[in-house]
């Protein structure tokens, strides 16, 4: 009997550009908005906007565990996205206000949390809508705390 190994595809170089607080709401604008949405990890549903741990004056998507009862439409993050980035104040993770804008990377972690999780591509399904993340490098950004650069390039070995 031979055992057939498992055939694996390395890519030199990912070029993956992180959604920003404003990409994310003109992508979700386009999906039907009674859809449910989930983050693409375990489905986990999305719940709010808060400051990020990784840098405080960044925004973070927040999640919970998906339970039967627990549910966000594509409208109702849409209304909590449209809320961060219209320049209302929020506590910053370790104290200070912030105010967050349509050109700052959205990441996702929870309170407390710092894992560097952007998003980079959002997916309509035929019965929901996914939040596809990727690990990015924080400190790799080619940009100054607030506004998105260039496209960021991954590049694995």
């Amino acid at each position: 009997m031979s055992i057939q190994k498992r055939k694996v595809l390395y890519l030199d170089s990912i070029q993956l550009a992180p959604l920003t607080l404003g990409n994310l709401i003109n992508e979700l604008q386009f999906c039907d908005q009674d859809k449910y949405v989930y983050l693409g990890f375990g489905l986990m549903v999305p719940t709010h906007v808060g400051s990020w741990r990784g840098s405080y004056d960044q925004p973070s998507l927040r999640y919970e565990t998906r339970r039967i009862t627990n549910h966000t439409a594509v409208s109702e993050l849409l209304e909590k996205l449209d809320g961060a980035a219209s320049g209302a104040l929020y506590r910053g993770y370790k104290g200070g206000t912030y105010r967050f804008t349509k050109d700052q990377v959205l990441w996702v972690d929870n309170d407390g949390d710092y894992t560097e999780t952007a998003i980079f591509d959002v997916v309509e399904q035929e019965d929901r809508v996914i939040i596809q993340t990727y690990h990015l490098d924080f400190s790799e950004l080619p940009f100054e705390g607030h506004a998105l650069g260039n496209t960021i390039t991954n590049t694995t070995g």
